[in-house]
């Protein structure tokens, strides 16, 4: 059975010109997210596979599903255990100059603005508090940074020096230029107007709050992955984890992979062409085709 998924991999990762290179490979089930509860680390995610370990990475984050932390979050918040639809998304892996993740509400205030956290390196620091990375706060109305707090940036997550997984380097011991970037905006002005239409086009396209998370190489900017905000009253409660791998020469270009029927594509542009290089494929223990 395994020959068999491995064959459906590469025949797909072929197809979409993909089969070389480095992959991210994420979870996502449609119970994941919902207003009430937010599963982001519920499941394992690899970063810098490539195709040698693509196949036990894929497996892994389907397995991982049934860690103890997600049986028992789903537990606490009364989520049945049979009702688990995981799925794995295989994304073409960006080798981020910046990333992080950015709110469609300020999730602290409530207000209608995006709230922009993001340092040096993979997303990886950000999402998990071992970075402290900027916050840039943008309005939605006409794209004014509001304001501009700026990190310590202390280290970044990078690649590894054998090239498969992710490991810290530090910013602030090794030279005058890398501590020179520790006092800089990890996102210049471009770049934050960017991410902020992409952040309103997600949402008007989802019809609520969400929570997405970003990566910027050679100046083209892809979404990772968006979730709903649970602590917004939203209405999403039907929604799970969405994943989504863009290349745009504008770095303006969306796509989103619904959970439940993983190889379903949908693109929203903000007005702009959408060029782009996605890979998505495994759903539902296996069992979803691909198709358009």
């Amino acid at each position: 059975a395994n020959g068999d998924v491995k064959a459906a991999i590469f025949e797909a990762l072929t197809a979409h010109e993909m089969a070389d290179g480095l992959f991210a490979v994420r979870s996502s089930a449609v119970q994941e997210d919902t207003e009430e509860a937010a599963f982001a680390g519920a499941a394992d995610s690899f970063l810098n596979i490539d195709s040698d370990h693509l196949l036990d990475s894929v497996l892994d984050v389907w397995k991982s599903f049934w860690l103890p932390r997600g049986i028992s979050y789903r537990a606490k918040n009364n989520i049945r255990q049979v009702d688990v639809r995981p799925a794995v998304i295989v994304q073409k892996m960006v080798n981020a100059d910046a990333a992080g993740v950015m709110s469609t509400e300020n999730p602290n205030t409530g207000d209608n603005e995006v709230v922009i956290s993001a340092a040096y390196g993979l997303g990886e620091g950000i999402v998990s508090g071992s970075v402290e990375g900027d916050q840039y706060r943008v309005s939605k109305t006409d794209g004014r940074e509001l304001n501009v707090m700026i990190g310590s940036k202390l280290v970044k997550i990078v690649r590894k020096a054998n090239g498969i997984g992710t490991e810290e380097a530090p910013l602030s011991t090794v030279s005058r230029e890398q501590r020179r970037l520790q006092q800089e905006r990890a996102l210049n002005p471009e770049e934050v107007g960017r991410l902020k239409k992409l952040a309103v086009a997600l949402e008007d396209y989802f019809v609520y709050p969400l929570v997405n998370e970003f990566a910027v190489e050679n100046n083209q900017i892809a979404i990772v992955q968006a979730r709903p905000m649970t602590t917004a009253n939203n209405g999403a409660n039907n929604i799970g984890n969405v994943s989504a791998t863009v290349q745009g020469n504008n770095g303006a270009s969306t796509v989103f992979l619904k959970p439940d029927h993983i190889a379903r594509v949908a693109a929203v542009a903000a007005g702009l062409s959408i060029p782009l290089v996605l890979m998505t494929i495994l759903g539902n223990v296996f069992g979803i085709p691909l198709d358009s």
